[in-house]
């Protein structure tokens, strides 16, 4: 049993354990007065930290993304990354940069892509100098976070943010595909009485048949109602063009698109329900749920529905 929250300064002599697990080889963050970081914390103490260095010019550096050993293959990085990714949105961050030595196929799951350190912005090259790590070992990667949840360069109170929305209504006891249609439908402007009926079937996988992950069809329900045609003789490239970068990206941000291969269990059986309670997957699923919710906002923008 564990929980992300973010950490205080009682945290401090924790943290310092953790980072002292992290492989030689691997930068070493020199802790700052602006660094916001978010640890894992259960019965056994603090079992993970990740940080994140608001660098200014709309940048941020990803740092001390590490779980204690024992602790590992839980998805507990990932819960991490996405508290911090969150926090980095609330901040108007929109590119996103980690530095790593052995980590590159990991953060590529995340969304990052490998970039030469003289193409960022000035703030993060000064950040960098701050870093201890070996030039010839070391990869700087980038992550563009997109403009989801803003208007006219202004950042959207979290009440009217999509992500921080269809979480709300995950929170509340929708499920996976409902949370997400009803948030990028208020995102929209659609108030209908079908949403969320029309999502309940492609909630857990389609309904328990190991089927694509609820948050991504909820998300492509969300594409289709604003790129979707109306009209047999108009063409359907526009959607389809959408929902292919829509699964690309949620399957490189996840490391999948299947619930199955998400979670790894079958939630048909009384086991995987056994192992979805223990294992504390909903907090994963919750994750799937702002991800989706945030691609499929970023791919809308502003774009008006059309329900004629």
């Amino acid at each position: 049993m564990f929980q992300i929250r973010q950490a205080a300064h009682a945290d401090r002599r924790g943290i310092d354990a953790l980072l002292s697990l992290a492989h030689s080889d691997e930068p070493t963050h020199q802790r700052l007065d602006s660094d916001v970081l978010y640890v894992a914390d259960s019965d056994a103490g603090l079992i993970g930290v990740g940080g994140l260095n608001p660098c200014g010019d709309s940048a941020g550096l990803l740092h001390s993304l590490l779980v204690r050993p024992g602790f590992r293959k839980r998805r507990i990085a990932r819960q991490l990354y996405q508290q911090v990714l969150e926090h980095a949105y609330g901040l108007g961050i929109r590119e996103l940069y980690t530095l790593t030595a052995s980590g590159r196929t990991y953060f590529e799951t995340l969304g990052f892509l490998p970039t030469d350190d003289y193409t960022a912005p000035e703030s993060v090259r000064r950040s960098l100098l701050q870093e201890s790590f070996d030039p010839a070992q070391a990869t700087l990667m980038r992550r563009p976070l997109g403009q989801g949840s803003t208007h006219e360069g202004q950042e959207c109170p979290h009440s009217q943010d999509p992500a921080h929305r269809a979480a709300e209504h995950f929170d509340a006891g929708y499920y996976c595909a409902e949370s997400v249609l009803m948030a990028l439908g208020e995102h929209m402007g659609i108030n209908e009485s079908w949403i969320p009926r029309i999502a309940t079937g492609f909630c857990t996988g389609a309904s328990r048949t190991w089927g694509n992950c609820g948050a991504l069809s909820g998300g492509i329900m969300a594409i289709n109602l604003a790129f979707g045609r109306s009209y047999p003789d108009q063409s359907a490239t526009p959607n389809y063009d959408a929902v292919q970068r829509f699964s690309q990206e949620f399957h490189t941000a996840c490391g999948g698109t299947r619930c199955s291969e998400l979670l790894g269990c079958d939630l048909e059986s009384k086991e995987g329900r056994a192992i979805y309670r223990h294992d504390h997957l909903r907090h994963q699923c919750r994750e799937y749920v702002t991800i989706a919710t945030r691609l499929a906002a970023d791919l809308i923008g502003d774009k008006p529905p059309s329900l004629e």
